[in-house]
């Protein structure tokens, strides 16, 4: 068996870095580990330079059967060499459905790159920006958040949003389906009902859960106000502010 000296193991460990830039569907297991490396080390006894990273692509192809590897998409075509971009008749009898996901392309390329389009193609790009730039963008707690605000009898209001958002980032939650019901159920006694949910009430539960603790709400803050004169007689205020609703 052939022993490497330093320099040699060095070089041989640059080699297998650089053959990895090459290969993204190679997965680093300790079982493409052991199956690579004993390829290697056959080849390298045949006479194969340590230092080449030709060494390691032929052990790969050699062995590439028994390897694990990721499954890959293929690589995207250039735009330059798309049919799309080299002819404007195949362009036009696209459909709107491939025409869109060709605009959504489009839409990554830089200045320069747009300023070389060809006519029709720029055409298309701005009117695809026009298109999309006022579309608004719904994340995916957003699409999760609205319907289970409105399921469990809650405003999707901001307060809300505010609240729920407070005790998932508190915790470094993502916002999966499950976590964001048992914020909802942590939160419930600080969260704004919806409007539908205040309807169904009935008058006692309305009152003990929407008036009382706004009327409280109201009176500690003019509490902190400086009173003036004689003041008006018990129950005046809550009296007052009931009909003022």
């Amino acid at each position: 068996m052939i022993e490497l000296t330093p320099e040699q193991a060095q070089f041989n460990t640059n080699a297998a870095k650089a053959f990895l830039q090459f290969h993204p569907e190679y997965e680093l297991t300790p079982g493409n580990a052991r199956i690579l490396s004993a390829q290697v080390l056959q080849l390298i006894e045949e006479g194969y330079d340590p230092a080449d990273v030709g060494t390691f692509e032929v052990a790969f192809q050699n062995r590439r059967v028994a390897l694990k590897l990721k499954d890959l998409p293929p690589p995207e075509t250039p735009l330059e060499e798309t049919m799309e971009y080299r002819s404007r008749e195949y362009f036009r009898e696209l459909s709107p459905e491939d025409k869109e996901a060709f605009g959504a392309r489009l839409a990554k390329l830089t200045d320069r790159q747009r300023d070389s389009l060809p006519d029709w193609l720029a055409r298309f790009h701005v009117q695809y920006d026009v298109r999309n730039q006022n579309k608004a963008v719904v994340s995916e707690a957003d699409a999760i958040l609205r319907p289970l605000f409105l399921s469990e009898g809650f405003a999707d209001s901001s307060k809300n949003r505010a609240i729920v958002a407070g005790w998932m980032n508190k915790r470094e939650l993502g916002y999966s389906l499950g976590n964001l019901k048992l914020a909802l159920s942590e939160c419930a006694e600080h969260l704004e009902p919806s409007a539908e949910a205040i309807d169904k009430m009935s008058a006692d539960y309305y009152k003990k859960t929407i008036v009382d603790p706004e009327f409280k709400k109201q009176q500690a803050e003019k509490a902190k106000q400086p009173t003036r004169g004689r003041g008006n007689p018990p129950g005046f205020s809550y009296v007052s502010w009931l009909h003022g609703q």
